[in-house]
């Protein structure tokens, strides 16, 4: 409140034009965040497409000149053999009859199997996360028979998942082909259900990263899963006819309608968050710093870290089923042409020449936020608001800290992240430092709920 010359006390709106102003500065920091972190995802994605299998036959060359099993080597072993196992079990399932049997069912009948399978997606990621881990600490250990159970029943998640996937696919499938726009509208109104389920809930800065990484995967998810439609449906039609570019009007609509939705329930979410639980958009900043860390420590040569599980353990992402189920949708469509083989080696060549380029932009990006030796744009005075201004005192410089055997996170020092941010003078949340989220991951149990 201030003091006006009459006498009178006038009150302040300071605080809530700046709950606004924040409301609408998330937008971009969010979008910003969940832009690298796909990046991120599609880079660790075309890693088991790519990278996988030639580190794998490199290694099992080695292994046979020295005649012996290293750890890295039986840890790719052990991820080709997921892989393989998927691809296998999928060419065991019929996608047309699974298509023609989800389109007979009814309209609520779609709508809960596809809320079902949402919720059993994240259940199951979730334990694919402590089979993996279980899996690679088997491959240290010389007892073959608890490393031979520890792979069957990965193997066994894995295909189940990849099952899981195939049934989503076929789900969105039905929608897209569908002339009732009721199963459209029905799928757009299952993503504001997170709104009710997420916003009047208590969260932390390390909820609101296990939320944010989410997010990522769900939009990384969807924008597969319309690859995979489009490689399934123009190769069923013909590719060049004019059925075919019918049904990409079609289909890019649809997509455009559900990428749109996702869009605007994400903005919702977590300007409602950010706004009841007195938390500055800023968080989001110090979350892409830390997972600019995880990648520049994944790229390290001397990095002791399980392949594929740095970034992924992060997002909480399983990419072996959804990259077995694309395989076999890319497998399938060759079968299916006269120019299978040439359309083969041009898909291969591309995909190293994408994965080469991402992981370039990826790596660059990360490198530049975490070694930047420029003062960092994330000050603890920037977000305040500052409702009885005082004189300015001299600032002391603080020393950027340098990683150090792999402890250091990067240009924001544990001093000033532990100064406080805040939107509300009176009340504030104090922004988390780095080195104490370092440890987050999508489905760790954090102040008695996983989102």
């Amino acid at each position: 409140r201030t003091m006006c010359a009459d006498g009178n006390i006038t009150p302040d709106y300071t605080v809530q034009s700046q709950r606004v102003w924040n409301l609408l500065r998330l937008v971009m920091i969010l979008e910003y965040f969940l832009a690298n972190g796909m990046l991120m995802c599609i880079d660790q994605f075309l890693t088991v497409l790519t990278l996988l299998p030639l580190r794998f036959v490199v290694g099992t060359f080695l292994a046979a000149k020295r005649q012996e099993l290293r750890t890295d080597y039986v840890r790719d072993l052990c991820n080709i053999t997921l892989l393989l196992a998927c691809f296998k079990a999928l060419g065991f399932l019929h996608i047309g009859q699974l298509y023609h049997m989800v389109r007979a069912q009814s309209v609520m009948k779609l709508y809960v199997l596809y809320n079902m399978l949402q919720v059993f997606e994240k259940l199951m990621y979730s334990l694919g996360e402590d089979l993996l881990d279980a899996l690679y600490g088997c491959s240290r250990n010389k007892s073959p028979i608890r490393f031979v159970t520890t792979l069957a029943a990965a193997a066994m998640y894995m295909i189940g998942h990849s099952f899981f996937i195939s049934l989503q696919i076929v789900t969105l499938n039905v929608s897209v082909n569908s002339n009732d726009k009721t199963l459209l509208v029905i799928l757009i109104s299952s993503q504001f259900v997170e709104l009710k389920s997420n916003c009047f809930k208590k969260f932390g800065h390390k909820n609101l990263f296990q939320l944010a990484c989410s997010d990522v995967v769900e939009r990384f998810e969807m924008v597969m899963f319309f690859v995979i439609l489009v490689i399934q449906n123009t190769s069923a039609i013909g590719i060049g006819t004019d059925s075919a570019a019918e049904w990409m009007h079609k289909a890019s609509y649809v997509g455009l309608c559900l990428l749109l939705s996702e869009c605007v329930v994400d903005w919702l979410k977590h300007g409602f968050i950010i706004k009841f639980n007195m938390i500055d958009p800023g968080i989001y900043k110090v979350y892409h710093l830390i997972l600019c860390g995880d990648v520049t420590k994944d790229a390290r040569p001397t990095a002791l870290i399980p392949s594929l599980r740095t970034v992924l353990r992060r997002f909480g992402f399983i990419p072996i089923p959804l990259a077995a189920v694309l395989l076999r949708v890319v497998y399938d469509s060759l079968c299916n042409s006269n120019l299978g083989l040439t359309m083969a080696i041009v898909i291969i060549a591309n995909l190293y020449g994408l994965k080469l380029f991402i992981r370039i932009y990826v790596l660059g990006h990360c490198a530049k936020h975490v070694f930047d030796r420029k003062p960092s744009t994330l000050q603890p005075n920037a977000y305040k608001v500052n409702t009885n201004p005082q004189p300015q005192k001299k600032k002391e410089k603080v020393e950027t800290p340098v990683e150090a055997n792999g402890t250091g996170i990067g240009v924001i020092s544990g001093a000033t992240a532990e100064k406080y941010t805040s939107m509300y003078p009176e009340k504030y949340r104090k922004l988390e430092s780095p080195h104490k989220l370092e440890h987050v991951s999508r489905y760790a149990y954090y102040e008695g709920r996983v989102p």
